[in-house]
């Protein structure tokens, strides 16, 4: 059996609660905060420590847990610079485009006028 915590603070704890379940739910907001930094790419070196901080912790207790969330960090990391870079791509695409537009609609006066004359 594993081993538990009893808390005599009636408002905290109604039952037993198990240490790893306690050890769960104290990874959860470490984790949250680990999503919140990976969110912008220029957080994602401190959000990558925090997160093997995480897993060092989770890793000591359920190692193939701690494998499968580092192969999901990864890819979410990978997922968040590609988001990046496809909306670095779509701002220049535009950019262009409005170029182009800008340029049509000035060879177009151009010829107006050269016809008017």
């Amino acid at each position: 059996m594993s081993p538990t915590v009893t808390s005599t603070n009636p408002e905290t704890f109604t039952s037993s609660v198990p240490v790893e379940l306690m050890m769960t739910q104290d990874l959860i907001p470490h984790l949250q905060a680990c999503l919140v930094l990976a969110r912008e790419s220029e957080h994602h070196q401190e959000a990558n420590q925090t997160f093997s901080q995480l897993q060092d912790r989770l890793a000591t207790e359920h190692p193939i847990a701690a494998a499968v969330m580092r192969l999901m960090w990864d890819e979410l990391l990978s997922t968040h610079r590609l988001a990046d870079f496809l909306e670095q791509m779509s701002n220049i695409e535009r950019q262009f485009a409005e170029q182009m537009t800008q340029s049509h609609i000035q060879i177009h006066q151009n010829y107006l006028k050269s016809s008017v004359e």
